[in-house]
């Protein structure tokens, strides 16, 4: 039998269409990955850390078979085939698409590289009101807290603004 796992994905894109990118990640996702249960709000946000245009971000709710490292794998696949390049600086910058898996299941996963619960989520405004959409009574593996209190706990002041379009599933199955 078969064992699906639970794992909730933040997508970020701040080059080119930005809205056509997120789509096109929730699409493949869907075909390479597994099913697209709950697709959050796109946000804007500021980039942090560098000098860039605005991101659109989203989180997702993904049930699959693949393991960890082989779902990271996939992801860097779907990364690769919609664009995304190889860094050329030591820090952040522009990029079509992001994708980080946040959470998979219950599990804590310290690898060289992997690291699950992703490590920066609770610091990111950015990636916990998308996630709070989808999964606010989700609690933190390794803090004990759910999404609706790291939220309210986070110290990140960026300015976020609610995109009033909607990523579409391809599932059937999606509530």
């Amino acid at each position: 039998m078969i064992s699906l796992k639970t794992t909730y994905i933040a997508l970020g894109s701040n080059k080119g269409n930005k809205l056509q990118n997120l789509q096109a990640a929730v699409d493949t996702i869907f075909v390479r990955v597994g099913n697209v249960n709950k697709i959050s709000k796109v946000y804007q946000t500021p980039a942090i850390g560098f000098e860039g245009d605005d991101f659109y971000n989203a989180c997702i709710k993904v049930e699959t078979e693949l393991k960890p490292k082989r779902l990271l794998k996939a992801l860097q696949d779907i990364e690769s085939k919609l664009g995304r390049e190889s860094k050329t600086t030591d820090g952040y910058e522009s990029r079509e698409i992001d994708l980080d898996i946040l959470f998979y299941d219950n599990e804590i996963i310290e690898e060289k590289t992997l690291v699950i619960p992703h490590p920066e989520l609770q610091k990111r405004r950015f990636v916990l009101q998308p996630l709070f959409d989808i999964a606010k009574d989700f609690e933190h593996p390794f803090l004990n807290k759910n999404i609706e209190v790291l939220l309210k706990e986070c110290e990140d002041a960026s300015i976020i603004e609610t995109i009033n379009i909607w990523l579409k599933n391809q599932s059937k199955e999606y509530t």
